[in-house]
This record gives structure tokens, sequence and C-alpha cells, in this order.
């Protein structure tokens, strides 16, 4: 399989600082606009229902300081990310409403929560992780055999928006051959407009290939 990683603690001590600066300071997400984003993106953009996953676990995959799952109404949101205990602290956040928070990288395999996740949400989160494979492989894991997954990062090709908050090159080919390492099959692929940092946006559409 091929290998997407970063040195570890560059990734700690400089990418995670940079985050929480970043979220400190985003306006977008303490004056509320994130949530209008969000129900373009995930309902106009990508086809997704507030109601489509009402009474089941959706898993919020590096969740931020402010829940892009709460887009599905009645769901039962499984949030992770490595700062949910420093954004916990911004008076503006609204992780509350999330029934799990587990302030952990995705590189971290949590085995209570194996196939716990109906479906699996990650926006603009994936590019500035340390280890793209471990993070696949454990969303996989999350995933019940019926569930569905979406991810939607931005990427690097030939180093094109690389530095220390985004620190990992991909393209199309390589988070392809990842997926089907880690047992995923892709039921649909776009392309988009970058979200910052990058050339351009990969939105996938994936189930287990059970």
């Amino acid at each position: 399989m091929i290998k997407v990683e970063t040195n570890y603690d560059d990734w700690a001590n400089k990418a995670q600082a940079g985050e929480l600066d970043f979220h400190k300071k985003s306006t977008f997400r303490k004056d509320g606009s994130i949530n209008k984003e969000t129900e373009a993106l995930l309902g106009r953009e990508f086809g997704f229902s507030p109601l489509e996953f009402a009474g089941k676990t959706v898993l919020d995959a590096g969740c931020g300081s402010v829940l892009r799952s709460k887009f599905f109404e009645g769901s039962h949101i499984i949030a992770i990310d490595p700062l949910i205990d420093e954004f916990l602290k911004l008076e503006w956040n609204d992780l509350h409403e999330a029934s799990v928070l587990l302030s952990i990288p995705l590189e971290q395999y949590m085995e209570d929560f194996a196939e716990t996740a109906d479906f699996i949400m990650s926006i603009n989160v994936l590019d500035h992780c340390y280890d793209f494979g471990a993070c696949i492989k454990n969303l996989h894991h999350y995933l019940k055999d019926d569930g569905k997954c979406f991810l939607s990062f931005d990427v690097h090709e030939d180093g094109v928006g690389l530095d220390d908050m985004h620190p990992l090159n991909l393209n199309n080919e390589i988070c392809t051959d990842i997926f089907l390492d880690a047992g995923f099959w892709i039921s649909d692929y776009t392309r988009r407009k970058a979200y910052g940092g990058g050339g351009y946006a990969l939105n996938y559409w994936m189930v287990k290939d059970v």
C-alpha cells in the first residue's frame, strides 16, 4: 500500500498549534456562517437530506469547533478531533450537541467504536492529518457493514499548497489505492474548488466492500 505520512512531532507541535489559532480567529464559525455553508454543501452540492440519518449514528471525523454533522437532524453524533478539549474552551463552540466526544487524532484507533457508525462524514480534514492511511483504515473499522461514508478534502498534488497545516501530498490515484486497500468501494467521485490551501478538493462517496 502507498503510504502518505508526515513527521508526527511537526504535526503535533506546528500543525495543531496553527489549527487551534485558526479556529480561535474564525469569525466564519463564531457568527454561524459555517452552518449556511454546510447546508449548501451537504444538501445542494452533495445531495444529502437532513433526515437521512435520523435515529442513526453519524461519525464526524475531524469535527472542528462547530459540528457540520448537525445538518443531519435527529442523529446521534460521534465527534472526533484531536483539538476537542481545546475547542470546548471557545465560548461559541457547539460540541456539547454531540452524543460522544473523542479528543484524539483520527490515526488513533478506538476499538470500542468498531462498526458503530451508520454514516461517516469528513469535510476539509484529511489533508491536515499526519498518516492518511491510518485514518482511512480506522474509519473503515468504525463503519457498519451496511453504512455509508463521505469524505471531501483538498489535495496537494505535486506539492501545491503544502505547508505545516497541510502536510500530505495527495491525489486521486494515491487516495483510491488507499481506500481500496482499506476495504472501501467507491460508489461516486467528483472534484470541486478547494476549501483552502490546495488546488482543488476531491469528494468520495463510499461503502464497505463486503
